[in-house]
C-alpha cells in the first residue's frame, strides 16, 4: 500500500474516531524531504513525453489560528527524466529541475461535524527547467507559472491510540497566469524570453491538491506525511502539459 492509499484509509478511519476542536494555534516551519515523479509533454523539446524520478526538499510557514490558516511552500527537486517511448533503448533525457512557491491564504466558512471548512486564494509560481543531452538548439526548455486563483481547504483532527492527529486537505486552482516559455529553436531570442504573456482558464489549467496527514507532538511540534498531486497544461504556442505526483515527509517546528 502506497502513502496516496494510506492517507486516503486514514480519512475515513478517521470519520468515526473521537475528535477534538483544531490543530494546536501558532506558528509554524516545516521542513520536508520527498520523492518526486515528474512527467512533462513538451512540443518545444519533442513529440513524446519524458519522465523520471526525482528528489525533492522544501521549507515554509505555516500559520493556524482560529479563523485562519496560512501556508507557503518554497520546494525544489532535481533528477534526470527519460523518453516514455523505446525508453529501455534509447539514450536520450533530460537533466530536470523544478521550483515551486506556493501560498494559500485560508478563513474558516463554516465547521459541520468536527470538519472545519476553508475558502481563500491562492497563488501558485512554478519554473521548470531541462536540459537535453543530444539536442542541439533546443536542448533547453522551461516553463514558469505565475499564478493566482481559488482555494479550498478542510480539517479534522482526532484521537488515534491516545495520540493527535488532523487530516488535512487543501485544492488550489489558479484561474490566469503570467508565463514565460522558450522560442522554437532556442530558448532565449535577442536574449529576451521567447514567448511571455497572460493565459487564462480554458488555455491554462493547473489543479493543485494536498491531503495531509499531521501527528501532533506533546511538545507542539508537527510530523506530517503527504500526497501532492500538480497537473499543469498550456495550451499556448509549443503547448506543454506536466503531471507531478509527489510523496513526502515533513518535519514542523513550532516557535
Amino acid at each position: 500500500m502506497n502513502l496516496k492509499h494510506l492517507l486516503s484509509l486514514l480519512f475515513f478511519l478517521s470519520l468515526g474516531l473521537s475528535a477534538y476542536s483544531q490543530p494546536a494555534k501558532g506558528h509554524y516551519l516545516p521542513l520536508s524531504f520527498s520523492y518526486v515523479h515528474h512527467t512533462v509533454k513538451d512540443d518545444a523539446l519533442s513529440p513524446v513525453s519524458y519522465s523520471g524520478s526525482l528528489g525533492g526538499m522544501g521549507l515554509g510557514y505555516y500559520y493556524q489560528g482560529t479563523k485562519w490558516l496560512i501556508q507557503l511552500d518554497l520546494a525544489g527537486a532535481g533528477g534526470v527524466q527519460k523518453p516514455d517511448v523505446n525508453r529501455d533503448n534509447n539514450f536520450s533525457q533530460t537533466t530536470s529541475a523544478l521550483t515551486r512557491a506556493n501560498l494559500q491564504v485560508l478563513r474558516q466558512v463554516v465547521s459541520v461535524s468536527n470538519w472545519v471548512i476553508y475558502g481563500g486564494l491562492t497563488s501558485i509560481n512554478t519554473f521548470d527547467y531541462r536540459y537535453h543531452n543530444r539536442y542541439g538548439n533546443s536542448r533547453e526548455s522551461y516553463e514558469s507559472f505565475f499564478s493566482a486563483g481559488i482555494a479550498l481547504g478542510t480539517q479534522k483532527s482526532f484521537e488515534l491510540f491516545s495520540k493527535k492527529f488532523t487530516f488535512q486537505y487543501t485544492l488550489g486552482l489558479p484561474i490566469g497566469t503570467y508565463y514565460l516559455r522558450p522560442s522554437y529553436v532556442k530558448p532565449n531570442f535577442n536574449g529576451e524570453v521567447g514567448s511571455k504573456d497572460f493565459a487564462f482558464w480554458g488555455d491554462f489549467y493547473l489543479i493543485s491538491s494536498k491531503p495531509e496527514l499531521i501527528w501532533e507532538l506533546e511538545n507542539g511540534n508537527q510530523i506530517r506525511l503527504f500526497y501532492h498531486w500538480e497537473f499543469s497544461q498550456l495550451d499556448e504556442l509549443n503547448k506543454v502539459q506536466t503531471n507531478m505526483q509527489q510523496i513526502g515527509i515533513s518535519t514542523v517546528l513550532k516557535f
